[in-house]
Order: C-alpha cells, then sequence, then structure tokens
C-alpha cells in the first residue's frame, strides 16, 4: 500500500510539470561529472540519470559483471569471472568487500555551475526481511575553480534467512580546486559494516521443506557470531605546472566544462594517502562443531586484527606538447609506504579488567620504498602506447617488480573502432596477512615463495555496432590460495588461464537486447576453479507515454535480467576470516537468475519496480553462487532517484 501511495505522490507532483527536456541534456550544462583514471587523466565520469539500467541498484553488480555473493545485500562479494576477480590487498579484510566501499580511486568529481543534489532510495520486503538503501549526493562549486560535495550512503538488509543481518554506512568529503598552474584533490572517507554471520545452512535440502528463517544454519542463537569493519581512508594529490605550451585556442578552453590538469612540459605530483582498517570477529559459543580448531578461549572468540597505511608519493612528469600530433611525456618517481599490521595473539591477548575487555595486539610494522617509472607516446589522436614498472627496493616487499605495457589503435572519428594489445608482468610476495595470523580459530605462519603472473591480451571495441570483444591468457606460477581448510596454501607448479569476454547489443525497433559472456578455462581447476561460462542478458522493451494536454512524458522501460553461469565447484566462505576457499562438496550453477523490472522516468525523477528471482518458485531450490549460501528468493522491491540542480 505505502509503494502505491509513493507512486501516486510521484505522478502527482511530476506529470503536470510541463513539457520535458530531456534530463541528460539540462544535467550537461549544468553539471558535470569526472574521474582521475589509473594514470592520473581526467576522464569524463557519467553520472547516471538514464531510464536503462535503473533497476540494477546493488554495488556487487555494478561494480561486477557476473558477482558471485553470500546472498544478502552489502555481503561479501567476488567475481565467477578471472579477470574481474580482485587482486590481494595489503589488507585482505577489504578484499570482498570492495564494491560497497568510498576508496578514493574511484572518487567522482565535479563541475557545478549551480548546486546539484541527487536522492536515491530503494527498499523491499517486511520489517522481519527488510532491505533498503539510501544514496545522496551533493555537490556546488564555491567559485569557479573549486568544487566541493559529499556522499553518504547506507545499505541494511536484515536478510530472508536467519542470522543474515547486514549494514553498511559510508560517508565521504571531497573537493577540487583548478586554476592556472596548480591542481588539488582532496578525499576522505568512513566506512562500516556490521554483519550477522551465519555460516551458511547445514543442508541445502531442507530448502525444499522449510520457510527461510526456519532453515537451520551452522552458527545461530548461541553463537551470535558476527563481523564488525571500520575503514577510514584519506587521500591528497597535488599538481603543479612549470613551462608553457602555445595553446592553438585558449577561448575555447576557458569554456570547458570538463577541466584539464595544469598544462606545462614539466609537472610536480605529490600523492599522500593514508588508510586504516579495523576488523572483528565474535563468536559467543566457539564449541558450536563449525571450527576445524580452539586455540586459546573456548567461551568465546574475540579476534581483531588491524591495519594502517601511510603512502607518500612524488613525482615529475615531462611532456611535449599534447595539442600537437606527436605527443610524448614520461612520468618517474618514488613512493613510500609505512604499514602496520597488528593482531590480538594466540597467549593471553585477552583480559578482562572489571566489566571490559582489554585486548593486547601483537603489531608488525613496515616500511616498503619503491622506483616507478611511465612512458607514453600519442600520435594524432588515433595511436597511443606506453610502458609502466615499478619496483620496490626495500622493506617486506623489496624485489616485487610490476611491468605493463599497452598499444591502442583507433579507427574512424565519429563513432571510432578501437583495437587494443596489452600486458602485464607481477613477480609479488604474497601480502603479509596471507603469510602470518593468529585468533581463536586460525593459526599460520608461512614464508611464502614470490608468486609470478603474466598476463597478455587483446581487445575490440566497435561502438557503432554496439559490440566489444577481449581476450586474454594467465599464466600463473606459484599461485597463492586458500584451501579446502580455509587456510593460505601455494601451488608449487604453474598454472595456465584463458578467458574470452564478449559483449554485444541488439536494438529493433522499441526492444533491446544487451548480452555480456565470460568464456575461461583453467588448466588445474581443483586449485583454481571457474565456470566455463557466465552469461549476463538484459532484454527491455522501450517506450515514451506522452502527455499532450499537460506536455509531459514518461520514458518506460519494461524487461527482465538474466544471471547464469554454469556448474562448477563454487567457493565457500569462512566468516572467521572472511574469505572465500575451496571446497569440493557441492557442485553449483546451471541455474537461472531472472529478475523482471520496470523503469519509469518522470523529467528528473526516476523509479523502478523489481520483482527479484522470480525464477525461484519454479526452478527448485539450487540458487546458490556460494557454497552454503543460499540468494534471497523472490522479493519485490521499488526505489526511486531524484536529481536536483536549480
Amino acid at each position: 500500500m505505502r509503494h502505491a501511495v509513493l507512486l501516486i505522490g510521484f505522478l502527482y507532483l511530476a506529470i503536470p510539470l510541463g513539457a520535458a527536456t530531456p534530463d541528460s541534456v539540462k544535467t550537461r550544462q549544468k553539471v558535470v561529472a569526472w574521474q582521475l583514471n589509473d594514470e592520473e587523466r581526467i576522464l569524463p565520469a557519467a553520472r547516471d540519470t538514464l531510464v536503462a539500467g535503473f533497476e540494477v541498484f546493488d554495488p556487487a553488480y555494478l561494480y561486477y559483471r557476473y558477482p558471485i555473493k553470500t546472498g544478502n545485500i552489502a555481503s561479501p562479494v567476488t567475481s565467477a569471472c578471472f579477470p574481474e576477480q580482485p587482486r590481494p590487498l595489503d589488507d585482505i579484510a577489504l578484499r570482498y568487500y570492495e564494491p560497497y566501499l568510498f576508496v578514493p580511486d574511484r572518487q567522482i568529481y565535479f563541475r557545478a555551475r549551480s548546486p546539484f543534489t541527487q536522492l536515491t532510495y530503494t527498499s523491499a520486503g517486511q520489517k522481519v526481511n527488510q532491505e533498503q538503501i539510501l544514496d545522496v549526493l551533493h555537490t556546488q562549486n564555491v567559485n569557479k575553480a573549486l568544487n566541493l560535495g559529499f556522499l553518504f550512503n547506507i545499505l541494511s538488509g536484515e536478510g530472508q534467512y536467519s542470522f543474515q543481518q547486514q549494514k553498511k554506512n559510508s560517508f565521504t568529503l571531497f573537493g577540487s580546486y583548478i586554476k592556472g598552474r596548480y591542481a588539488g584533490f582532496a578525499h576522505v572517507s568512513w566506512n562500516r559494516i556490521k554483519q550477522q554471520e551465519n555460516g551458511g545452512i547445514r543442508d541445502p535440502r531442507d530448502l525444499e521443506t522449510m520457510q527461510p528463517k526456519d532453515v537451520p544454519m551452522h552458527l545461530g542463537y548461541e553463537s551470535q557470531a558476527r563481523s564488525r569493519i571500520k575503514n577510514f581512508n584519506f587521500q591528497l594529490l597535488n599538481y603543479y605546472a612549470f613551462g608553457t605550451f602555445q595553446k592553438k585556442d585558449s577561448s575555447r578552453s576557458r569554456e570547458r566544462m570538463i577541466p584539464e590538469l595544469p598544462q606545462g612540459w614539466g609537472r610536480l605530483v605529490y600523492k599522500m594517502k593514508f588508510e586504516r582498517t579495523g576488523r572483528a570477529y565474535i563468536d559467543e559459543y566457539p564449541r558450536s562443531g563449525f571450527y576445524r580448531n580452539i586455540y586459546y578461549d573456548s567461551l568465546l572468540t574475540y579476534d581483531t586484527t588491524y591495519f594502517r597505511k601511510w603512502e607518500n608519493e612524488v613525482a615529475l612528469e615531462l611532456q611535449s606538447n599534447p595539442e600537437r600530433k606527436f605527443s610524448l611525456g614520461s612520468r618517474f618517481g618514488l613512493v613510500n609506504e609505512m604499514i602496520k599490521y597488528a593482531e590480538n595473539g594466540a597467549w593471553d591477548t585477552i583480559v578482562r579488567k572489571g566489566d571490559s575487555l582489554v585486548t593486547r595486539m601483537h603489531e608488525h610494522k613496515h616500511n616498503n620504498t619503491a622506483l616507478f617509472g611511465r612512458i607514453y607516446n600519442d600520435i594524432g589522436g588515433h595511436f597511443s602506447w606506453s610502458a609502466t614498472g615499478k619496483v620496490y627496493l626495500l622493506g617486506y616487499k623489496a624485489g616485487n617488480t610490476e611491468f605493463s605495457g599497452e598499444i591502442r589503435q583507433r579507427y574512424g572519428s565519429r563513432r571510432p573502432m578501437e583495437m587494443r594489445l596489452f600486458g602485464h608482468l607481477y613477480i609479488t610476495r604474497p601480502v603479509f596477512r596471507l603469510n602470518y595470523l593468529t585468533s581463536n580459530h586460525f593459526i599460520w605462519d608461512y614464508d611464502f615463495h614470490f608468486t609470478k603472473e603474466i598476463q597478455a591480451g587483446a581487445s575490440l571495441r566497435l561502438p557503432a555496432w554496439h559490440m566489444g570483444a577481449e581476450f586474454q591468457s594467465f599464466f600463473l606460477n606459484r599461485y597463492v590460495y586458500f584451501d579446502t581448510a580455509a587456510l593460505p596454501a601455494q601451488y608449487d607448479g604453474s598454472i595456465v588461464l584463458y578467458s574470452l569476454e564478449l559483449n554485444k547489443d541488439f536494438h529493433l525497433w522499441h526492444f533491446s537486447f544487451l548480452n555480456n559472456i565470460c568464456l575461461q578455462q583453467s588448466s588445474n581447476t581443483s586449485v583454481l576453479p571457474l565456470p566455463f561460462f557466465n552469461v549476463r542478458h538484459t532484454t527491455a522493451f522501450n517506450q515514451d507515454i506522452r502527455f499532450p494536454k499537460t506536455g509531459g512524458l514518461i520514458r518506460m522501460q519494461v524487461g527482465f535480467d538474466l544471471y547464469y553461469q554454469s556448474r562448477w565447484y563454487a567457493y565457500a566462505y569462512m566468516p572467521a576470516t572472511g574469505q572465500f576457499y575451496l571446497q569440493k562438496k557441492q557442485k553449483i550453477g546451471d541455474y537461472p537468475f531472472m529478475d523482471a523490472f520496470i523503469n519509469m522516468k518522470i523529467q528528473r525523477l526516476r523509479f523502478f519496480f523489481k520483482v527479484q528471482h522470480f525464477t525461484s518458485p519454479l526452478l527448485g531450490p539450487h540458487y546458490f553462487t556460494v557454497a552454503g549460501y543460499p540468494m534471497n528468493q523472490l522479493f519485490f522491491k521499488i526505489g526511486f532517484s531524484w536529481t536536483f540542480y536549480d
């Protein structure tokens, strides 16, 4: 009932507002969004105002094309397609939460001629299994050079199954200043995740006869198992240019809405980055039988890990005039990382003082120093190449080596076809937390050998044909993974892996058919299992509904999304460490997850109705993407996004 009232109110407010001008056009005139890419170049970044795809609001499905997760919103997630899987982070506690976090590398900056605000809200289910997302963005220019803004996000879900509650809060302040020879970018974020841990269901057959809340879990009422993650990150990036170029059209440059970094034949760059993360895992009944080992406390598990990283980078860029047909540039610099790890150890680390627990932390400090460089060349705007290298000289990471290179060739001008060849070499010492950990249920102390990863690939993009393809090959030597005991292990050999990703969109009359496929093959499925193919497909019917008397316009899209993967021994999940690991008991896949949706847009207001996983009552209880963790059953969801920029 409340959903119907909400919709009627929106229609009443929106339809009589007069003739509808496409929102994206107005937005481009008043506000533009842009990002710094991996090479720290400014690239346009669209802040979504389109009706197409609005029904996909879960960050996991926006970040990965083929996500696999433990079911609920904001739950740990990775990808079933190997090229998409996250690389090991210095802090492995965050590895499977990347889509939900506000971090500097994905920050979107703005230039707004008037204050710009976007409010997004989605809701699903009843109180017992309710799921909600709230997202607020506000940004405005203080003057022509300075832009400030903030982002606020809440993801919360009670979960359809027992002890599955998830909640994530994030808040970001960001700003940019570009004027003359100087450009500065600032980002500061707070991320907090709270989640109940149920250890997965005991027997998948229970799904055939029981309601979701009644299905027995490995961890339940006595355990009250839960995880807590707190993350704070900060980045300050500064550019100062010296030397001058003679520009062809300075008046046109002054009128650009998307800014440029300061131009000159030389540029100094300084980046300061700080990150701090703490994770706690609590289980009030460790003797449930879920864990293989209990090392130091059979009455209470209270494991904590801590990570801190302070990074400083100084670089010098040299380049020829980028407006010339032949443009050559280089960048060389030095980076220093001061890293601290800590955890409560397995001996007398938790003591009671009065009614409170005091944890004695064991600390490990590393100081890493690396040299890096990049050379790039743009020829005529259609051909370019680049080569990048980074070598660690001192510290725990001494000997780590990274090299990459790519060649791009573009054909045409209006919607250019692009061919790309690329390659990477990583020689890496496994991150410290994979080598050492002490906790109540897991203790490991390894000295793994350096790993080697060689990647080579080619891609083809054909915008005029709505088509793209990318082939990659991987050679993995001494690959590190989590084995069937949920412990880190190193394969003393080599694995060869091939992947082919294809995407092709078809448009016929008012219909759209969007297709994405990932094909892959691993030479050792006992160490690196992968589904042979993954499919993501959308079929949609697009129609505009006009109101001649009022001049109103509703843009509408009706369709369905399909997610499918072939059968494989998918990963299991260990709550105590927050890591996915291998299992050989449950083979999953060969199941179509399908969502039906209606998207609408009225001027600056977008909203959707969605029936998520409507195949669950029809095809039986085989809806897993992670072993032991069923996906949510049929769910009705509604959401809206309202944009203000006047």
